[in-house]
């Protein structure tokens, strides 16, 4: 007893002004009939007070115990609760050693100890209407199927290869597996799977640019896709079936007891479920793991696999259920997060860039990745190390033709991506190939090459084109910049803005030299720009020409970025554009072209 007296008194010692304030609370938020539930017991796990609070009984008839724990920090470590005993897998939100009461973008308020109080509270009566006996079934359930594949990962021990899923299936089916042996991680290697060979080899295609073969690989991997939520309880290893079988088609179950039956001669395998009603979709991967196998192991199989393990043979039983990351190469998962762009059509939409310079090369990544898979990158020059710190290739592609390295990069990146590469002068591919863009929806050019400009605006009234066309450039350092947008089916034609040398005659700065610096040996030299301005007016190029291909901008508009303009008078420049507001460091204009007096006047 004094040991105990003891320990209570070193435990009052260490309770702060706030937790005594949090305790006070606690008692006046449940009013005398709840403050009669509420006991007080010795604290346990680096808790500095502890209580418990008897709930109702559950659906299933069990009285249960929420046990209120205060924490060194609190308020702002919150209430740590745990219900006992324990209702993991019995009541949603609850884990095995905590209740979980907070949602993606939510966690704890912390500002004061009452605040964390009521809302602690006010989010456990939610949880506990959802268990009553008189509680919803369906909703119960509902609560369970939102976040089913987290509480299915939490029962299975994780391994550390990595999938992916190098297509999405459109049914169940047998998948052919390929381990990555590049040995980029030797902690966590990566295996491909896809529903057929020509994939596997499509893709070694794009990462190694080169034709590749796969032989005989092993087709250890199973897909199905799940009509309805299968239990929340991960089965044991023999039971496996029996527990998807209200689950998925009596068709789809033959098949996956066949391919189970057919595949036990590999050590490893993996089965791939798909979580109904989930975009993008949520792949929950189960591994398959026979005794026998080191718990460390991670098996190669290579392009003949198949070969290699005899089909007949049959290894030993499974001795684990294990859990592996998923990740799934589909249009629908890559552009998910982009919810501005679903539904526009991008896909379908064909684009020729013209110039992949720092400028044009971060429009074609920001296009890509918006979800424009067919371009065209026309471009004579090769990489340069002077071009890398303002460009988005790096030191491996030094030496290449931009577009070439711009394309493996880019069909490296994002797979399903029909890149077009013509290392060229757009005017010298027109002259072997008039038709190239007859059936472009836009072209887009960043080269700041007047020749290749004037002749596009030409080629277009010549030959009746009526794609769009956007011509983007930045003024030297990049502080301004500006894109024209002739649009769609349209006969605009903007060559009378420009100068005979291609100058525009509505520029916003002014340069010794024009700008140009220029560099040792006969006219050479480059115009200078910073990779943060370059980036921003690249931002601006590429949103305008998916407003373009997504009908918002349907008539012909000049939009210009200036930056600060400060930054033009540090490097000698002089800013004549429009007068910024006092404090403004970036400003977009939008207005339509001046007319061909303006200019002539100008």
């Amino acid at each position: 007893k004094l040991n105990r007296w003891v320990v209570l008194a070193d435990i009052n010692n260490c309770i702060t002004p706030e937790i005594s304030k949090g305790i006070e609370f606690l008692r006046h938020y449940l009013g005398e009939d709840g403050g009669s539930l509420l006991k007080e017991v010795t604290p346990k796990n680096g808790e500095i007070a502890s209580f418990e609070f008897s709930l109702p009984e559950d659906y299933l008839g069990i009285s249960r115990i929420l046990h209120i724990g205060f924490r060194n920090g609190f308020p702002n470590t919150g209430l740590q609760l745990q219900i006992q005993p324990s209702a993991w897998l019995v009541w949603p939100h609850v884990m095995p050693n905590s209740v979980c009461l907070f949602g993606f973008g939510e966690q704890p308020a912390g500002n004061s100890p009452e605040f964390v109080i009521r809302d602690a509270l006010k989010r456990i009566v939610k949880l506990i209407q959802l268990v009553l006996p008189d509680s919803d079934e369906e909703e119960r359930n509902n609560e369970f199927f939102r976040e089913i594949s987290p509480y299915w990962k939490m029962q299975l021990s994780k391994n550390k290869q990595q999938l992916i899923l190098l297509e999405q299936p459109s049914e169940t089916c047998e998948l052919f597996v390929l381990t990555d042996q590049r040995q980029i991680s030797k902690d966590s290697k990566i295996v491909w799977l896809a529903e057929n060979i020509a994939s596997i080899e499509n893709h070694l295609t794009r990462l190694f640019n080169r034709s590749e073969k796969v032989a005989a690989p092993a087709n250890a991997g199973f897909f199905i896709r799940l009509k309805s939520h299968p239990d929340v309880k991960i089965p044991s290893q023999d039971n496996l079936i029996s527990w998807l079988s209200r689950h998925i088609s009596k068709e789809d179950e033959l098949m996956f007891a066949e391919w189970n039956s057919k595949s036990t001669c590999y050590p490893t395998r993996w089965l791939l479920l798909e979580v109904p009603d989930t975009n993008p979709p949520i792949i929950q991967s189960i591994v398959l793991r026979h005794k026998g196998i080191k718990g460390d192991s991670q098996g190669v199989y290579g392009r003949r696999a198949a070969r290699r393990w005899d089909v007949t043979r049959v290894i030993s039983p499974l001795a684990s259920l294990e859990y592996c990351l998923v990740h799934l190469l589909s249009k629908s998962t890559i552009h998910s997060r982009d919810t501005t762009l679903l539904n526009e059509g991008l896909g379908n939409k064909k684009v020729a860039i013209i110039g992949v310079g720092s400028l044009g090369s971060s429009v074609v990544m920001q296009l890509v990745r918006a979800g424009i898979s067919n371009l065209i990158l026309i471009d004579p020059d090769k990489f340069e190390s002077a071009n890398i710190g303002r460009h988005v290739l790096g030191i491996d592609d030094l030496g290449q033709y931009k577009t070439n390295a711009l394309k493996e990069r880019i069909q490296r990146d994002i797979p399903f991506s029909n890149i077009k590469s013509i290392p060229n002068y757009i005017q010298y591919e027109l002259i072997d190939k008039i038709s190239l863009l007859d059936d472009i929806d836009a072209v887009v050019i960043t080269s700041a090459n007047w020749l290749s400009e004037e002749l596009l605006w030409f080629f277009r009234e010549l030959r009746q084109q009526k794609w769009a066309f956007i011509q983007g450039w930045t003024e030297p350092y990049a502080i301004v910049g500006h894109v024209l947008v002739t649009p769609l089916n349209s006969n605009n034609d903007g060559r009378y803005m420009f100068d005979h040398n291609g100058n525009f005659k509505n520029c916003f700065t002014k340069w010794p030299d024009n700008g140009v610096v220029a560099l040792p040996g006969c006219g050479d030299g480059f115009i200078p720009g910073g990779p943060i301005g370059i980036s921003s007016i690249a931002n601006l190029i590429a949103q305008t020409t998916i407003d373009v291909l997504t009908g918002k901008d349907k008539e012909k508009v000049w939009i210009s970025s200036i930056g600060d303009v400060e930054k033009i008078e540090q490097a000698k420049g002089v800013y004549n554009g429009p007068t910024l507001p006092l404090g403004c460091k970036q400003m977009v204009i939008s207005r339509d072209w001046p007319s061909k007096e303006d200019n002539d006047e100008s």
